[in-house]
């Protein structure tokens, strides 16, 4: 069975063949290499620079489908360009169920999953005497 399985995969002759020359077996060994190597990693972070992001909008949404992070740095973009970035990217967020949070001007952090982020912020000293 599993001599069949190599067979359909190509990894093994066919059942009928039992003798392999040797440009059979480099075609095998070809062909193992291919299948057992680990795919490229993958970024789990993207970081999007200036009127780039307006050019790689569907890029962008195919990254929040994929789950990943995505940083837009629109500081140094035209501000229409990075308007309707930031709008088209908040939109793909938006239909995900995911999260656009602004980090400081012109810059954002959009996430495919509202449970991918966690917000740590530190009270005020004011805020912290005002509850004594």
């Amino acid at each position: 069975m599993i001599r069949r399985l190599f067979y359909l995969l190509g990894l093994a002759p066919s059942p009928e063949e039992e003798e392999v020359d040797e440009a059979d077996y480099d075609q095998i060994e070809e062909r193992r290499t291919r299948l057992l190597q680990s795919p490229a990693p993958q970024a789990k972070v993207i970081i999007c620079q200036g009127d780039l992001c307006a050019e790689k909008k569907e890029e962008l949404a195919e990254a929040l489908h994929r789950g990943q992070i995505i940083f837009l740095d629109l500081r140094h973009s035209d501000p229409s360009l990075g308007q309707s970035t930031l709008d088209f990217v908040c939109g793909v967020a938006y239909a995900m169920k995911g999260h656009v949070m602004r980090l400081s001007p012109g810059i954002f952090l959009a996430a495919p999953r509202k449970g991918l982020l966690e917000v740590w912020e530190e009270k005020e000293e004011e805020e912290e005497e005002a509850g004594d």
